[in-house]
């Protein structure tokens, strides 16, 4: 058989390897970043899962417990990187991707990535439908057989490529009944040039957060089974890793005055300029209604650490939409004024109105503990919401679950996970 007939048999054979009953899992999940080669926003829990089986196409629909949870204040916390994406504001993004994460629970983040628990269904890029797409956008080649598990296996190297990004990874399949042992799949930005991000770490971006990389890699998802109760296969470990974009707040800010009794603009800034000597008048550009108003002159006041910029005022083609600008009345549309300078900076290099991105990385992980036939009965009031951070104040926690026998593997500072 080729790889490409292996893969077919593996993923037609899900329903058969895997269980479609109710079964129950208990696992140690944890979520963190990496910034600057160190671990920062560190989240430990342990839970519960009430799994309806695999005819159940989608395990978003799941029933989830939270028995144990800690935010490790031993790391640093980085308030602004935990908040949820945000591709409004552009305050939280992944960079050349987008990630939908509702409430920005991460947990849920994580398992709705799991491929072979979802092949029925959209799972992520470029794997998309497993059942139905997989195998046809995919190139495969068999390397040999390995063991894995103690369990002799196909050992299946995969790519894909488009114009703009590339996939490759490997896939371990059961020689005898063609299950599906470990998923490990990579996603990168192709050769072509990307949108450009102007990061304060830029060089962050061929990197894993531990390792340089020579590529941009976006995301890496790696997924184990192992064998259960009636030979099925059950999740045995799941690990989602991408990179994020955070904006950071402007350091170097200025505040636009529009003076009625002097007839002057004023731009307020927060620090010193530097180099105020190479500052010139064409720098400024003010607008009304979409219209250049002419500048006369322009001066700095060190005092009040503001640019003043005094309008030509007797300008035949502007004098009229000057004269409306500087008389005071109730409507007044402010918000038709848009004002722009030239490269001003301060003495750290800063430029005005500024925000600089910060590249930064997130993992989540999952380590299954416990499998149990039918998973425990859990009351809907003891349920996790799957739509909030597991932080969230609003979180019930059922400390009574919680049993000794439960190991957590809380990592070390400064040390790869």
């Amino acid at each position: 058989m080729s790889a490409q007939q292996i893969v077919k048999i593996a993923v037609n054979s899900i329903p058969q390897n895997y269980p479609i009953q109710h079964f129950g899992l208990v696992g140690y999940y944890r979520d963190y970043q990496v910034k600057n080669s160190k671990y920062t926003n560190l989240n430990e829990a342990i839970i519960k899962v009430k799994d309806g089986g695999f005819l159940q196409k989608n395990n978003y629909d799941n029933d989830y417990q939270l028995v144990y949870y800690n935010r490790n204040k031993d790391f640093e916390i980085d308030f602004l990187a935990k908040q949820p994406y945000d591709y409004k504001k552009m305050n939280k993004i992944v960079p050349n991707a987008r990630m939908e994460n509702e409430g920005g629970n991460e947990f849920m983040t994580l398992i709705i990535h799991d491929a072979i628990r979802n092949y029925e269904r959209e799972s992520f890029s470029f794997i998309d439908n497993m059942a139905s797409d997989f195998v046809e956008t995919h190139r495969f080649q068999l390397r040999g057989t390995t063991n894995f598990k103690k369990e002799k296996v196909y050992e299946i190297y995969f790519n894909y490529k488009n114009a703009d990004y590339a996939a490759d990874g490997t896939i371990y399949i059961n020689v005898d009944d063609f299950a599906i042992l470990k998923l490990d799949y990579f996603v990168y930005r192709s050769s072509g040039k990307p949108r450009e991000f102007n990061a304060i770490n830029g060089f962050e971006r061929f990197s894993d957060g531990f390792k340089k990389m020579d590529r941009e890699l976006l995301y890496h998802i790696q997924t184990e089974y192992m064998r259960g109760f009636e030979n099925k296969l059950f999740l045995n470990y799941i690990s989602f890793y991408n990179k994020i974009l955070i904006r950071r707040p402007v350091d170097f800010t200025s505040k636009f005055v529009i003076d009625l009794k002097d007839s002057i603009f004023k731009i307020q800034v927060n620090k010193i300029p530097n180099g105020l000597e190479k500052i010139k008048q064409g720098d400024f550009k003010i607008r009304y209604k979409n219209k250049l108003l002419p500048i006369k002159d322009f001066y700095f006041l060190e005092n009040q650490r503001a640019f003043v910029i005094n309008p030509d005022l007797q300008d035949t083609k502007a004098r009229k939409l000057l004269a409306e600008l500087f008389e005071e009345k109730e409507n007044l549309q402010v918000s038709e004024v848009e004002y722009t300078y030239g490269n001003i900076r301060d003495s750290l290099g800063n430029k005005l109105d500024e925000r600089k991105w910060q590249y930064i990385h997130q993992y989540r992980e999952f380590f299954t503990q416990e499998i149990t036939q039918v998973g425990d009965l859990m009351v809907e009031k003891d349920l996790m919401i799957k739509t909030l951070p597991l932080d969230s104040p609003s979180q019930l926690i059922s400390k009574g679950d919680m049993k000794n026998d439960y190991w957590m593997n809380t990592p070390l500072p400064g040390l790869e996970p």
